[in-house]
């Protein structure tokens, strides 16, 4: 699951020509966890903002950057009024709920991924995200139902395969998430998560030198990535085991 900082934003540039301003943006969100991955399917737009518009990426970027200072209450409020503005900013949506994810509010989250799905139903980011929130709700086959959709829309990237194992792990079956964490691993042999929860899966067959090595592994990725909270999860695991 993704449980770390949720915001790594590339945002574009703002032109301004005279009266008219012209907006063009690249967005490549980070979920929790994730050291996010960059979609093929997100969204690129160049078009005239009218005067609404340009008050609304005003709020829109305040909200980025209170997140990227983890102020998440307040990026929260930024984004609300940039909707209150341009209630059609598919994107203030997105990260609105990727702030209420942060302080744990599951279901506000939940609708503004859906909302942000509307103008962006191949995003496959969005049903990772929404994906991540259901699980906080353990609601575990509706986030299996996202993480799938995310893999139909994206099946280059490994995070929907690590999360779904997850999942699978969670509802007792080792089976598909063996299958799913395997794959994981073969698109993204740099995502500890995939092998911590692999570890897990192995503890159930009964397999101790595989689940010790991939323990092992999950530790040596999480130190390299700076993830002290990840190496500890997997460290009081093992000591369990």
């Amino acid at each position: 699951m993704y449980f770390f900082s949720k915001a790594i934003i590339a945002l574009g540039v703002i032109l301004f020509a005279g009266m008219d301003v012209v907006i063009t943006a690249n967005f490549a969100v980070a979920s929790p966890d994730h050291q996010y991955h960059s979609s093929p399917m997100i969204p690129t737009e160049v078009r005239t903002l009218t005067s609404k518009e340009i008050s609304a990426e005003h709020f829109v970027n305040q909200g980025l950057e209170k997140i990227h200072q983890q102020n998440y209450q307040e990026a929260t409020q930024a984004f609300s009024q940039a909707l209150q503005l341009n209630s059609n900013h598919d994107m203030a949506y997105l990260y609105r709920g990727d702030a209420r994810y942060q302080i744990g509010d599951y279901q506000g989250a939940i609708q503004d991924y859906t909302l942000a799905l509307q103008g962006n139903p191949n995003f496959a980011h969005i049903y990772n995200s929404r994906g991540d929130a259901r699980v906080a709700l353990g609601d575990r086959q509706g986030a299996i139902a996202d993480y799938t959709q995310a893999i139909k829309l994206y099946p280059e990237d490994g995070f929907g395969y690590s999360d779904r194992g997850g999942v699978y792990l969670q509802l007792g079956n080792t089976q598909k998430a063996m299958e799913d964490l395997n794959k994981a691993i073969q698109i993204n042999p740099g995502r500890a998560e995939a092998y911590f929860n692999r570890a897990q899966v192995y503890v159930k067959l009964k397999s101790r030198q595989a689940a010790i090595k991939d323990y092992q592994t999950a530790i040596q990725l999480y130190t390299e990535q700076g993830n002290i909270l990840g190496c500890l999860k997997v460290v009081s695991m093992m000591r369990q085991y």
